[in-house]
């Protein structure tokens, strides 16, 4: 009877080191994957990218507003040279 109780108490201790270890497993695989809720929470949704798509639609479109006002501003700088050597050349001729 006593050795009985001495095999039960050794298979005790070794079904709670068991459990012990699975218990450290369980919470390794607990903190990791808070660990990988933390990360893929830093990560841009849907919202984001099509806040982003926006903003690269406006970019473009005021980019392209601005090389047309470039145009137009050298076009007219051309034209203020143009009237301004018409100008000289009228003023040297009496």
């Amino acid at each position: 009877m006593i050795q009985k109780i001495h095999i039960l108490q050794k298979r005790l201790l070794q079904k709670s080191e068991a459990i012990i270890k699975k218990n450290a497993i369980i919470r390794d695989h607990e903190k990791r994957q808070l660990d990988m809720e933390k990360v893929i929470a830093r990560q841009p949704g849907p919202d984001m990218a099509e806040q982003l798509c926006f903003y690269q639609n406006d970019v473009t479109k005021k980019t392209k507003q601005m090389k047309a006002m470039a145009s137009e501003l050298n076009m007219h700088q051309t034209q203020i040279n143009e009237y301004k050597r018409n100008r000289k050349s009228r003023n040297r001729t009496p």
